[in-house]
């Protein structure tokens, strides 16, 4: 008895495709690969499919495009603005400090003022329009570094920042900056 072979109707791939990539979500980047172990049919797109993962795994994109499609990616959608604060997210720049993975990383006024669901945009739309197919990236988001607490002087209209010296005593910027060169005031001269 001969058994006949069954065509696999264009509509099952799809279907099984689908089925794994649901179960799957969270990588959905990953290209999939219909092979046959039992048969060996196509295990040579399963090694051609895993090569070009390895070239984009070792990719490196330059600067300028990187900042390009991130630019490009927050003025198609700007980050949402939160309501406890009255701070807008806003990104500066992006930059690509590692490869092996693909490291990104986006300097930001504030980290807290973009939610994760943002990020996950940032991210598809790096791939989107930067390729990266059939490996993870590494997305660090850094935000600046908090100001040190540096009061306001309301005499000087606002003009002069007020720092607490070591003493106690509230000193102008400018009385600060003199007591660390060491000088009393103007044409003042150090001691022997």
């Amino acid at each position: 008895k001969t058994q006949k072979k069954k065509k696999k109707k264009p509509s099952t791939v799809a279907t099984f495709e689908a089925e794994v990539r649901a179960q799957l979500r969270p990588v959905a980047w990953a290209p999939v690969v219909h092979a046959s172990a039992a048969s060996g049919r196509r295990v040579a797109k399963v090694l051609s499919a895993a090569a070009a993962a390895g070239d984009q795994h070792a990719r490196r994109l330059p600067t300028a495009t990187l900042n390009m499609v991130v630019r490009d990616a927050v003025t198609w959608r700007g980050p949402p603005g939160n309501r406890s604060s009255p701070k807008k997210g806003r990104v500066y720049y992006a930059t690509q400090p590692a490869t092996r993975p693909p490291t990104f990383v986006l300097f930001v006024n504030d980290v807290s003022l973009f939610p994760d669901d943002y990020r996950r945009y940032v991210e598809r739309s790096l791939r989107a329009a930067a390729g990266f197919a059939g490996t993870a990236l590494r997305v660090v988001w850094r935000g600046k570094p908090p100001r040190e607490e540096v009061g306001r002087d309301a005499t000087a209209a606002g003009n002069l920042s007020v720092v607490r010296s070591s003493d106690g005593a509230f000193a102008g910027k400018s009385s600060v900056m003199k007591a660390k060169r060491g000088k009393s005031g103007y044409g003042a001269k150090k001691g022997k």
